[in-house]
């Protein structure tokens, strides 16, 4: 099936379909999109992408921001246990896309996308609580802890750096200085001293610069504040992980809803997709029905497009009807093939709720697609191109039945002509029997009189311009098409002898004394089509005078019974005052009487209220269509409900409201309970170490990244991997397993006390 569909150009569509898509699921989801071979399911596509040419319709369009992955998103989380910053702010898009579309998707085929979004709408607010998403950091408002250590790292920034000015100008005066500035080095802030003044500064060298002139040294004065501050910066970077572990976990408890958000919202994308796809060429939406294939004025639309970016010159529209057989002929290049690959390719198009570039038209709903096109034949397998031919018809009689289109694109050649066609036309006669709907593409003379002598199989020609030889790619149905060949050989220059003898032999062949026969059916065909147009027209305009006479006595009818009404309501009333009725009771029977009329007239005007309508009862959730808005249901009077809207109370008729879900009750606030940090938990330590001697190297180096992983989880700065001298595999291997590592920043030597050379220093990247 799936090669039936490239063979139409759906993957070409598939291509035209993907510029239409923002977010990376929906990019990845319309490689594997293909018709559904189900009604129901091909009726839903339908509605959906009705549902969106509807807003358009409206004036209401949709652009998207580029939209990540939520289930990759959530992947990575699973493995690190946590969203980094620059990953949970691509949650922000998602919410502004969903923001933006919930608000028209009310009673549509996507009311789903609203419902979820509604569940997981706080969490955008949670979000930026949190983060400066333009900023991609934590705010010092995420928790009390980061703002206190925020502030005192800006305030021993300003000590510090004031300081080293100080410093720096003292130093700068006495000429000690390669120039005056501040620089840093392995984080440090350090100055920039003359080499031969480096012992007239007291300090840390932790740099020589490669021409040896200049030495990087951190004043002695501010070895302790600078200490202090990489105290503050790591108590900083433990508080982050902190908070994005507790918003992660937000989040996490909604990913179920997330990942099926997601989904629905992939339907959506593509049903839009294939809405600004039709819009390319004022699409039309067929009617999805059993019976036969009708599309008016059709064109494909690749060739349509085609023409737009100016790619060929020309396009011709044709009706296409596939009752239950077509047999199509003509010269080549004439846009035979090119007619049965429309057919099919509009068919799967509407299965699969594309609008289509007809101006009407009718198709079933197809289980099956068969299209045998081309030249098939496998170089490399040695099989001809007519062996190749006839596999593909063995598993189309296998496999076809009532619910199948069967394509032929020009079957039976690559073999004797006659015996082709013979066997061809045994092909076509099992697939009608068994009421498959099929078209043919033959220049098969005896296929064509096959055709003519079948009920089932209608004939239909490319037209040909025998003036100029040059085809008009325009269908005509009831008459079968010549190739031409006597024709093009003559304007060629074949030698007139050689062309005599053909003709001669032509005269002794059946189908040539049948042309005057199927010219003669033709026109008697047209006198009968024509006849039917204005017996069809004639009849559309007696169906409208008779609804025109229809709903002038319905207004009538209405007319004379509202006087009759409003004569009975004059009559009581000078009745009950020539009968000194108290006004009490007067007022009571006029009210009565005043209800039951209003009732008769609604009983014998109005429409039956919707089920839901009818079942409306105290509490209910109601939408007011007039006004566009929702409402609760508090107090009922016959057709009357008494409405809540906010603080305003409205009385409004039953009929006039639409009885909706109840909304969903909002969320425990069980997350209260969450947003308390765990401050208790602290690291003991700032590193870590693993004992690697004595393992086998695979041992050795699957402890080592299982230490490795939970010390950066623990937000270890370092990791003592202590391996031994012995022969030095072990300490080779350990260290080509940690170069490249995407969680370390660097690694080194142990220093004695920790082992020397006998064991590695392991710097763990950090998170920020």
């Amino acid at each position: 099936m799936i090669s039936s569909l490239q063979k139409l150009d759906w993957d070409k569509l598939l291509n035209y379909l993907s510029k239409y898509l923002y977010s990376e699921k929906a990019k990845e989801e319309v490689k594997s999109f293909y018709p559904p071979f189900d009604f129901k399911k091909a009726n839903l596509l339908q509605k959906e992408t009705q549902f969106i040419s509807e807003l358009f319709k409206n004036k209401i369009e949709f652009s998207f921001p580029e939209l990540n992955s939520i289930e990759k998103l959530f992947l990575k989380q699973k493995k690190r246990g946590f969203f980094l910053v620059a990953e949970i702010i691509r949650f922000k898009p998602w919410f502004t896309v969903l923001k933006t579309i919930s608000p028209y998707l009310t009673n549509s085929p996507f009311f789903k996308i609203k419902e979820l979004f509604d569940e997981i709408a706080f969490l955008e607010e949670r979000l930026e609580e949190i983060v400066d998403i333009k900023n991609a950091t934590i705010k010092d408002t995420a928790s009390f802890q980061l703002y206190i250590i925020r502030k005192r790292l800006k305030e021993l920034k300003e000590i510090l750096w004031k300081k080293l000015e100080f410093i720096k100008e003292k130093l700068h005066k006495k000429g000690y200085l390669r120039e005056p500035i501040i620089t840093q080095r392995a984080e440090r802030y350090v100055l920039p001293v003359k080499i031969e003044y480096k012992g007239k500064v007291k300090g840390i060298l932790h740099e020589v610069s490669s021409s040896g002139a200049t030495a990087f040294i951190e004043p002695v004065e501010i070895i302790s504040l600078t200490n202090d501050l990489e105290e503050l910066k790591w108590q900083e970077e433990r508080e982050i992980v902190k908070i994005l572990r507790y918003l992660s976990e937000e989040f996490r408890n909604f990913e179920k809803e997330f990942l099926e958000l997601e989904k629905e919202f992939v339907r959506f994308e593509l049903a839009l997709a294939r809405a600004e796809f039709g819009r390319k060429y004022n699409g039309v939406f067929p009617e999805l029905k059993s019976g036969e294939i009708y599309f008016k004025k059709a064109i494909h639309p690749l060739l349509y497009l085609a023409y737009k970016e100016n790619k060929i010159s020309k396009i011709v529209y044709n009706d296409l009807i596939v009752k239950k057989g077509l047999l199509i002929s003509g010269p080549n290049l004439g846009g035979k093939t090119v007619a049965l690959k429309t057919i099919g390719l509009l068919s799967l198009m509407a299965q699969a709720g594309f609008p289509l570039p007809i101006e009407e038209g009718k198709v079933p709903v197809f289980e099956k697609v068969f299209i045998d096109l081309g030249d098939e034949q496998d170089l490399f397998e040695g099989e001809s191109s007519f062996s190749a031919h006839l596999r593909n018809l063995k598993q189309i009689l296998q496999l076809a039945d009532e619910n199948s289109l069967v394509l032929l694109d020009e079957p039976g050649k690559g073999t004797n002509p006659e015996e082709g066609s013979a066997l061809i036309a045994g092909v076509i006669s099992v697939l009608l029997e068994r009421n498959c709907k099929i078209v043919v593409t033959t220049h098969s003379q005896e296929l064509k009189m096959f055709a003519l002598k079948i009920p089932e199989m209608e004939l239909a020609s490319m037209e040909y311009n025998t003036k100029n030889f040059e085809p008009l790619y325009k269908l005509v149905y009831g008459k079968w098409g010549e190739s031409f060949a006597f024709e093009l050989a003559k304007k060629i220059g074949i030698e007139e002898k050689a062309l005599k003898i053909a003709e001669d032999f032509l005269q002794n062949k059946e189908y040539w004394r049948l042309t005057k026969i199927i010219e003669k059916e033709r026109q008697s065909l047209k006198e009968k089509e024509t006849l039917l147009k204005n017996l069809e027209k004639t009849l559309k305009e007696k169906e409208k005078q008779l609804k025109e006479r229809e709903t002038a006595l319905e207004n009538q009818k209405k007319k004379e019974l509202e006087a009759l009404i409003q004569e009975y309501k004059e009559k009581l009333e000078k009745l009950l005052i020539s009968s000194n009725i108290l006004k009490t009771s007067e007022r009571k029977i006029k009210e009565k009487f005043g209800k039951t009329v209003s009732e008769l007239i609604d009983k014998a005007f109005t429409p039956k209220e919707e089920s839901n309508v009818s079942l409306l009862k105290e509490g209910d959730i109601v939408f007011i269509p007039s006004i566009g808005q929702e409402g609760k249901v508090i107090k009922i009077k016959g057709n009357l409900c008494e409405v809540l809207i906010g603080t305003l109370k409205l009385e409004i008729e039953k009929k006039k409201l639409q009885k909706i879900k109840k909304e969903k009750e909002k969320l425990e606030q069980n997350f209260k309970e969450k947003t308390k940090f765990d401050l208790d938990k602290v690291l003991e330590k700032e590193e870590e170490e693993v004992d690697l001697r004595g393992l086998f190297v695979d041992e050795a180096i699957s402890k080592l990244e299982q230490v490795l992983n939970q010390a950066f989880l623990n937000m270890k700065k370092k990791l003592i991997v202590i391996h031994g001298h012995g022969t030095g595999k072990l300490k080779e291997a350990v260290r080509e397993y940690l170069k490249g590592h995407p969680l370390i920043e660097r690694f080194e030597d142990a220093p004695l006390n920790k082992g020397g050379s006998g064991a590695t220093v392991v710097y763990l990247a950090k998170l920020m």
